[in-house]
């Protein structure tokens, strides 16, 4: 059967964000490279036909009932783009077809 991902994300800590959900990276270079390993080891696969990135706006601690765990997003909770997310997705989906 096909496989789509709707929810696989990589995390960092922020002032407001100190406990997010997910594989937290040390920095967002270490999140860059965790989102291009995994999709290219995910559209590598025969039956993966798709993925999206669940969250676009950090749901972080100022949001009630997120007080404890946070989630993050491609952009920040102020609506700042974390450097190279977008860039590193993009260049991902454009060399879709090779895979």
């Amino acid at each position: 059967m096909p496989i789509i991902n709707g929810d696989s994300a990589f995390t960092q800590i922020t002032p407001t964000m100190p406990r997010p959900y997910g594989p937290v990276a040390d920095s967002v270079e270490q999140r860059l490279e965790w989102t291009r390993e995994f999709f290219q080891a995910a559209f590598a696969r025969p039956d993966f036909v798709g993925w999206h990135y669940c969250g676009l706006v950090d749901a972080d601690n100022r949001i009630p009932q997120k007080e404890d765990r946070q989630h993050s997003g491609m952009i920040d909770g102020l609506g700042e783009p974390y450097p190279g997310v977008r860039e590193v997705i993009r260049a991902c989906a454009d060399s879709l077809y090779e895979r």
